[in-house]
């Protein structure tokens, strides 16, 4: 029995690791990332995400390959004429330009989805 207790005290100190926030640390309902520091200079900072308890630094390679998933997604789900990837990139361009993720949703998603988020 004290072999069992030891492993459930470790779990839960793990679990207890885990919920507390350290700076530069964010979760969403569903990724875990967390900035570092980069390696240009005291302002660049390196996006991690955590993947089956291992954390993975996010390259602009990676981001660019999500980007062309979810492009060919979105002309599978709504092919031309529908706008697909075009709408995509329009939340995109809408996201630079006001550099705030709250309005970019509230333009572009549908009101019966945002419970969801």
């Amino acid at each position: 029995m004290p072999k069992f207790d030891k492993l459930r005290r470790k779990i839960n100190e793990q679990m207890r690791q885990r919920r507390s926030n350290p700076p530069g640390f964010h979760r969403s309902r569903s990724l875990e990332n967390r900035l570092s520091q980069g390696k240009y200079g005291p302002l660049d900072r390196i996006l991690e995400i955590n993947t089956q308890g291992m954390w993975h630094r996010l390259s602009f390679k990676d981001l660019l390959e999500f980007l062309v998933f979810l492009f060919d997604n979105e002309d599978r789900i709504h092919p031309p004429p529908e706008k697909g990837a075009r709408y995509l990139m329009d939340a995109i361009e809408c996201l630079y330009d006001s550099r705030d993720i709250v309005k970019t949703l509230h333009k572009f998603r549908k009101k019966e989805d945002w419970e969801k988020i």
